[in-house]
């Protein structure tokens, strides 16, 4: 073989080489550009995190959906219901398609839980009705009123339940 054959033998391959990282790249560069469309499709209809529920853990970066919005835990927490208050656990991401609301949460409709007791030992779990909403303790509690004091998560309004026990101290 003659120097002319290994120059045109080194510049086909050249060629082929160039023409091969050409389709490859123009076709990520295709490739990257429609996913850029259904990306921007996607953020006008966004889907919704999955739904949040009071009885899940959830840990720094965990996202979860409820009431039409997305939220990003920032500590750790159970409970806590995203948007419940502007210094809480949760970082609204903004609105998506759908939501929800915690699946074993009744919707504003009948209080199911008992009414609340003053004098009464909630644990963590536990569920009480006091002043048209029902209440989920965070951890044990007794004496605090729900609404009124952080170890209460507010699980939403219902109505048709008893209200709130009279809290009564003796001297």
């Amino acid at each position: 073989m003659d120097t002319q054959q290994v120059r045109r033998r080194r510049t086909r391959g050249g060629l082929a080489l160039a023409t091969a990282l050409t389709l490859v790249v123009g076709g990520a560069v295709a490739t990257a550009a429609a996913q850029a469309q259904d990306t921007g499709a996607q953020a006008t209809a966004a889907e919704c995190a999955t739904p949040w529920s009071s009885s899940d853990v959830y840990v720094q970066g965990d996202t979860v959906s409820y009431g039409e919005h997305d939220w990003q835990a920032k500590w750790w927490t159970q409970g806590d219901t995203p948007g419940a208050g502007e210094w809480g656990p949760w970082e609204d991401q903004g609105t998506c398609g759908g939501g929800s609301t915690d699946p074993g949460t009744p919707p504003s409709g009948e209080c199911t839980s008992a009414g609340w007791d003053a004098s009464a030992v909630y644990v963590g779990g536990d569920t009480a009705s006091y002043a048209s909403h029902e209440w989920q303790a965070q951890w044990w509690t007794q004496g605090e009123t729900p609404g009124a004091a952080d170890v209460w998560a507010d699980l939403g309004a219902c109505s048709g339940g008893p209200g709130p026990t009279p809290v009564s101290y003796t001297h």
